[in-house]
């Protein structure tokens, strides 16, 4: 592909196109990360040569560590919630995204990360040591709406509230168990098997089909998450306080200090 990324690589084979998370060592969230997500997968959507992709990272540990607490600590409030704008700018561009999207989750998916993994049609986990979880609450920060609802399309519902409420860290088995994941896999051979999978639907299944039931399936919640200033507008008052103790916690490596 001509365009060039800072934070994101592409490989395109046999159709399908591995796009692999680079922002070393824990692939953190930035704004500059979310607008190359945000493009490449607009340029994916209308690329004819793409029937589906497979979203990992580059490294065997992290997957994607959610947002930087050293860059979000570093803005004020305006830019803060332009961080959170770009965020919903993603999601849209992937959960929008009209091709089957495979997630590798290779090492450690948490919060942000989380959410982005929650934004494809399936989860493949490595197994031992990798975690998931949407750790927005221990930090501080509610879950938008819409991003429950798309956690509730394929989580388990009696996992529901430890998954959002209480910030659950979930090992490979128990998120096989909770609906987090479709399957397990040994780290080596991760991609591999993704790839076999993804590459079976193709052959087996009729893209433009599944292209239209996966817009059918997703259209009321990608509707809502496109009002994104009244989301923004929202988020204000969380975006300071908690949040913050949480994610000064988070960089000392200490408990946090909450006023409850």
């Amino acid at each position: 592909m001509q365009d060039n990324y800072r934070f994101v690589t592409v490989e395109i084979s046999e159709s399908i196109a591995v796009v692999k998370l680079s922002n070393p060592p824990y692939h953190d969230l930035t704004r500059e990360v979310f607008k190359d997500v945000e493009k490449l997968f607009n340029n994916l959507d209308i690329n004819t040569q793409v029937k589906a992709v497979i979203l990992t990272s580059d490294s065997e540990r992290y997957f994607c560590n959610g947002l930087s607490p050293d860059y979000v600590l570093g803005c004020n409030l305006e830019e803060k919630k332009e961080i959170f704008r770009s965020l919903f700018e993603t999601c849209i561009a992937v959960y929008g995204f009209s091709k089957p999207l495979l997630c590798a989750i290779n090492g450690h998916a948490m919060a942000g990360g989380a959410v982005l993994a929650s934004l494809a049609d399936w989860r493949f986990i490595a197994e031992g040591k990798a975690r998931f979880s949407f750790t927005e609450v221990a930090v501080g920060l509610p879950i938008p709406h819409e991003l429950i609802k798309i956690g509730e399309s394929f989580i388990n519902r009696s996992f529901i509230r430890k998954t959002f409420m209480e910030s659950y860290i979930y090992k490979p088995e128990e998120a096989l168990e909770a609906g987090i994941a479709d399957r397990v896999v040994q780290p080596e051979v991760l991609l591999k098997e993704s790839i076999q999978f993804i590459s079976a639907k193709l052959k087996n299944l009729s893209l433009p089909a599944m292209i239209e039931v996966k817009r059918q399936m997703r259209f009321e919640i990608l509707e809502n998450l496109k009002h994104i200033e009244k989301r923004i507008a929202s988020f204000d008052i969380y975006l300071q306080g908690d949040f913050i103790e949480g994610l000064q916690a988070v960089k000392e490596r200490r408990r946090p200090f909450y006023k409850n």
